[in-house]
């Protein structure tokens, strides 16, 4: 996931993998932000399917409770955990 809010970008990806796809790096650098944000620790386990989850939970904290990007991406332990699981699962709207 990518999302920008005001000069800060975030690439986001639950399992922690960088840039998959080159197309992705290239879009970001063209981005004009002072501040990138990656989080390069797997948070979600690989046996679970909820990377949605995770996603629509940053989003919902960046967009709609106005949380600032880094405290979004340090609610989550930087190993995968249920804690995180369950935090990822918590969307109320």
């Amino acid at each position: 996931m990518v999302c920008k809010r005001n000069d800060d970008l975030l690439y986001f990806d639950s399992y922690g993998v960088k840039f998959i796809d080159d197309s992705i790096k290239k879009f970001i650098d063209r981005c004009n932000c002072n501040k990138r944000y990656l989080n390069e620790d797997q948070i979600q386990a690989f046996n679970t399917i909820l990377c949605a989850y995770y996603c629509m939970k940053l989003i919902k904290n960046i967009y709609i409770d106005d949380m600032d990007i880094k405290d979004s991406i340090k609610m989550f332990c930087e190993n995968p955990s249920l804690r995180n699981q369950d935090l990822a699962d918590d969307l109320y709207i």
